[in-house]
């Protein structure tokens, strides 16, 4: 079987571009709209300290938790893993915050994100770690 080569002119090599252009833009757009964290998927729940206190010591729950004088937010997400932290992270981020967390996965995502560990806190014999999120 033999091939038969041919030679694209001028106008269909800028056509050519112009289509592969238009195509790459185009779905790295798309990607970019959709590939996004998505804090309507944190849900913001008022919380009391010693509820804050009871369900940090459930070390798989994917929540962190902002203490603000008495009051206390707990940021909830129904993901997990790194959907969770990079959500979380979003819908916090710029605020300055310190939050809690004794979930180890969430803390390594959320590092990864820009996170830094200021210290931890041992309750009930769970680790607490302290964050800061810029």
């Amino acid at each position: 079987m033999k091939f038969r080569t041919t030679s694209l002119g001028m106008k269909q090599k800028k056509l050519l571009v112009t289509l592969l252009a238009a195509c790459f833009f185009t779905t790295g757009a798309a990607l970019a709209a959709t590939g996004g964290p998505d804090t309507s998927r944190v849900t913001i729940y008022n919380i009391t300290e010693n509820t804050m206190w009871v369900r940090v010591t459930d070390r798989s729950r994917t929540s962190v938790y902002v203490k603000n004088g008495s009051s206390v937010k707990e940021y909830y997400s129904s993901h997990s893993g790194r959907t969770a932290a990079e959500d979380i992270y979003a819908a916090l981020r710029g605020t300055g915050s310190e939050i809690m967390t004794p979930n180890t996965v969430l803390v390594g995502y959320l590092k990864r994100c820009g996170a830094n560990e200021i210290k931890q806190i041992s309750t009930k014999g769970i680790t607490v770690y302290v964050l800061k999120v810029y």
